[in-house]
This record gives structure tokens, sequence and C-alpha cells, in this order.
């Protein structure tokens, strides 16, 4: 369970692949253009998004954050060496191995969680 009084980031998960990174390697990248300003995050909170299927719009699982770091995508994913954005700088959080949890939240009738509306853009 997470404290009350822990800072929760919450990550946007758009490709499966992304969170089978952050459930079985640990790790979770944000581009540095994108990420907070500063790295107080305690804990991972998973957001995921339309490919997840009856699983969309929800946050179901979570992890406790074990560290962070600066790398280049090229790091993380050194067979992308042409990727477009090989060289561009990401924030790496590490979570602790055993930490990636299911998010205690109740499940409503039309499958997704009460926090589950995408936020309105303006």
């Amino acid at each position: 369970m997470i404290p009350p009084e822990a800072r929760v980031l919450v990550c946007l998960i758009n490709h499966p692949r992304d969170l089978e990174i952050a459930r079985w390697d640990h790790w979770y990248r944000i581009p540095v253009k994108h990420a907070p300003r500063e790295y107080l995050a305690d804990y991972l909170a998973f957001y995921l998004t339309e490919k997840f299927g009856d699983e969309k719009w929800a946050i179901h699982e979570y992890a406790q954050v074990r560290g962070h770091e600066l790398v280049r995508r090229l790091d993380l994913f050194p067979d992308q060496p042409n990727h477009p954005r090989a060289q561009e700088l990401t924030t790496n959080y590490s979570s602790a191995r055993s930490s990636v949890c299911r998010a205690p939240f109740p499940r409503s009738s039309g499958g997704a969680s009460p926090l589950s509306r995408p936020p309105a853009i303006a």
C-alpha cells in the first residue's frame, strides 16, 4: 500500500512493451523534455492508455522507486542505434525488484477503476 505522504509520479504507458519493461526489468524512462523538473517520486503509478483494451484508462499497478539516473535512450536500447531519438536524454527511474504491485482500486461494472477517466484537455 502506498503511504498517504508518498510522492507518486503517474507514468503514461502507451505500449505493452513499456509495461513489460516496468514489470520485469524494473525501470521506466521519461524523455527529459517531458520529465518533471524535480525527481522526488517515491512511487511510480502506471496509467494504461488505449492499446490496453479492457485495462485502458486506468492505473492497475505501481512500484516503489529505488533511484533514478540521466541516460541516453541508446543506453537503454542498444539494439536501436538508428532510432530518431537514440541520443536524447531520458530520466530513468528504477524500482525495487519485487515492488510492482497491483493497485488496490476497486473495479466498477465498466471494467475500469474509478480513476479511469482520461484527463480533460483544455
